[in-house]
């Protein structure tokens, strides 16, 4: 698909996986991350056109103006993690209440399918909670995602720590539908 045609298909949600469509939306796509997690502790991690480009995006027009009102960023497995399908990354958005909206039932519907899943902040609201997604709460499988890491539940609800490669530890909790490749 070309950059410029998925414009022209208001109100639907279209693929960008080429670096061409990534290249020509980008600055777009920094500008929706950086406004849906202006708030969050850790602020946005899409700051620059290497990191749209390391991602595949969803991305909705859903008004009358010619860019992009809302996007789901996300990315498959790396050979080495334990997991196959789709992880998504996070989300974007212009503000907008009904561009809110729209990105949580999109998200919704991906967390619905198999191999779909999110790990949101434990720390705050997350797109994962607000989905209605069922949360991961099976230690084990937890454990497996990320082996090595440290992992420890810290509650019932799926709540666990664990620790990231730069020696960070993150409190976190999976949405969606996890599937480790086996």
């Amino acid at each position: 698909m070309r950059a410029k045609e998925f414009i022209v298909e208001d109100n639907q949600w279209q693929l960008l996986d080429s670096s061409q469509d990534k290249s020509h939306w980008g600055e777009e796509l920094i500008k929706l991350v950086q406004t849906a997690y202006k708030n969050a502790d850790l602020g946005s991690f899409i700051n620059s056109l290497n990191d749209v480009k390391r991602s595949d995006w969803l991305v909705l027009d859903w008004d009358d103006c010619n860019h992009p009102d809302c996007a789901i960023f996300y990315r498959q497995n790396r050979p080495e993690e334990t997991w196959v399908g789709h992880k998504i990354q996070g989300v974007g958005h212009d503000g907008l209440p009904e561009s809110k909206r729209k990105v949580i039932d999109r998200v919704r519907e991906q967390l619905a399918k198999d191999g779909w899943w999110i790990e949101s902040s434990a720390s705050g609201p997350s797109v994962g909670k607000y989905s209605g997604a069922p949360a991961v709460t099976d230690i084990k499988l937890i454990t497996q995602l990320f082996p090595n890491s440290g992992v420890q539940m810290l509650n019932q609800a799926g709540k666990y720590q664990r620790d990231l490669p730069n020696g960070t530890t993150i409190e976190e909790i999976i949405y969606g539908n996890p599937k480790l490749n086996r």
